[in-house]
């Protein structure tokens, strides 16, 4: 399996919630999206899936070091090679990247949320709308704010344990950040990161599932079908402004 291929099945599989929000871009821009979140499920598949806590850090350890040797045009692993080959056309925060593969997974505070605090994955959402066009301060700035509460929702629902003495955050509260989330990714300029504003709107139908059913939460993953997916992503495309 090639590199493109790798980040393709990593970061999108057929039926996930990135599969659908990525659908309306070009290929391009597609293949650098997959790269940065492939990078992302490999971090919280060892979140996830290492219960070992000093296996976990030694993994994450290595994809720190696998991010400096993306800085030096060294990659070895296929994520590394396309984050290495994205390198080349923006600018990618490779310290940032390498601060998520260290602490990647963290719930955010409810606090945090209020005071728009980026999420662990900051880096990450920051590259993925810098490689779709998004150039304004504002406008990147309102990715990162709606990709730390897309990240604190898929961990809320996928019912990862939250970081140890952290406050539950009610799915009421995830729902007024998103909306509020999605009206300031409405601009022009921010609205080049379709991905984003999908990802926001996908995240909110999952809020208000976990709030009608809030035993849910932490008994079982919760989930949209693949059609409600679909639905959910045509209607915001349709929205997206001119």
């Amino acid at each position: 399996m090639n590199p493109v291929e790798f980040c393709r099945d990593a970061a999108a599989p057929p039926g996930s919630n990135f599969h659908y929000a990525t659908l309306f871009h070009t290929a391009g821009e597609r293949r650098d999206l997959y790269a940065l979140f492939a990078l992302r499920a490999e971090i919280l598949r060892i979140v996830a899936g290492t219960p070992d806590a000093v296996v976990a850090a030694m993994r994450r350890s290595w994809w720190s070091d696998e991010l400096a040797r993306v800085a030096t045009r060294q990659a070895r692993h296929p994520v590394g090679m396309e984050l290495q080959r994205l390198a080349e056309r923006i600018q990618l925060d490779v310290p940032a990247l390498r601060y998520f593969a260290a602490a990647g997974g963290t719930l955010p505070e409810p606090a945090d949320l209020d005071r728009g605090a980026p999420g662990t994955a900051a880096g990450i959402w920051d590259a993925a709308a810098r490689a779709c066009g998004v150039s304004a301060a504002d406008a990147i700035a309102a990715a990162i704010r709606a990709g730390t509460l897309v990240d604190a929702v898929e961990n809320l629902a996928s019912g990862r344990p939250a970081a140890a003495g952290s406050v539950s955050i009610r799915p009421a509260d995830l729902g007024r950040h998103l909306a509020s989330a999605s009206r300031e990714l409405a601009g022009r300029d921010a609205a080049r990161a379709e991905f984003c504003r999908i990802m926001t709107g996908l995240s909110a139908a999952l809020c208000a599932e976990m709030e009608a059913d809030g035993t849910a939460i932490r008994q079982s993953r919760v989930s949209l079908t693949p059609l409600r997916k679909l639905w959910i992503a045509w209607r915001i495309h349709r929205r997206r402004p001119a």
